[in-house]
């Protein structure tokens, strides 16, 4: 059995495939504490987690706190050749034709 969880602010989310069915789940996220709702989920699907071949995990909670500048300090790892892509910021640019767009200071110091 495959299985896909994303922890979201307000709920997370599972996909699983296996045994040639897909099962899809939504259960209330616990953002005191996410694996309780990834938990919750795999229990809701009726999954058991020695059934497991995969899990791949995503977080839009942890992508947040980076974006939004809030929570623990964090790294930043990137393959040979990709180490300005922060500092590039071509990713977030809403009004490319605004003369006085200013860039964010990157989310990571380039020493990090």
């Amino acid at each position: 059995m495959r299985v896909g969880i994303e922890v979201g602010g307000t709920f997370t989310d599972l996909v699983a495939v296996g045994d040639g069915k897909i099962t899809v789940t939504k259960v209330p996220s616990t953002p005191h504490s996410p694996d309780i709702g990834a938990l919750n989920a795999l229990k809701e699907a009726g999954i058991d987690i020695s059934s497991l071949s995969d899990l791949a995990h995503g977080s839009t909670v942890a992508t947040n706190a980076v974006l939004e500048r809030k929570g623990a300090k964090v790294a930043f790892i990137a393959t040979e050749g990709f180490r300005d892509i922060l500092f590039l910021q071509r990713h977030d640019r809403r009004s490319i034709y605004n003369i006085q767009y200013q860039k964010r200071e990157p989310q990571v110091k380039r020493q990090d």
